[in-house]
């Protein structure tokens, strides 16, 4: 894993070394960094969502503007904030969505493993 977190950083650095110096904006871009797709883990779980989803959280990201297909995932799962930033396609019998995780669903009985807090708007 922490292959994984130097080779992100060197790409971040290589991306910030190269990008044209313009005037900052406001606004920050999250992208994913997806090294090895095919090693991804597929779980199952539970869904539910919660009002105050903002998009900040345990895993001390800024709220984005106007950003709210965000989630919190299972207090069972966040382990070291291991999935912080880390971007879940979630599946329903309504269709799927692609949310980023940003905060931890709390120790309690309705929170369980794989569980995932959706936005409302998500």
């Amino acid at each position: 894993m922490r292959r994984y977190h130097l080779w992100m950083l060197l790409v971040a650095l290589l991306w910030l070394a190269l990008s044209p110096a313009t005037a900052q904006s406001p606004y920050r871009v999250f992208v994913p960094l997806v090294a090895r797709p095919a090693q991804n883990p597929l779980f199952s779980g539970e869904a539910t969502y919660y009002l105050e989803a903002d998009g900040s959280g345990a895993c001390l990201f800024d709220p984005i503007p106007g950003d709210r297909m965000v989630a919190a995932i299972s207090y069972l799962n966040y382990g070291n904030a291991d999935y912080c930033g880390a971007y879940v396609e979630v599946s329903g019998p309504q269709g799927s969505i692609v949310v980023r995780i940003v905060d931890m669903c709390p120790d309690n009985p309705g929170c369980g493993p794989n569980h995932l807090d959706l936005a409302p708007q998500a």
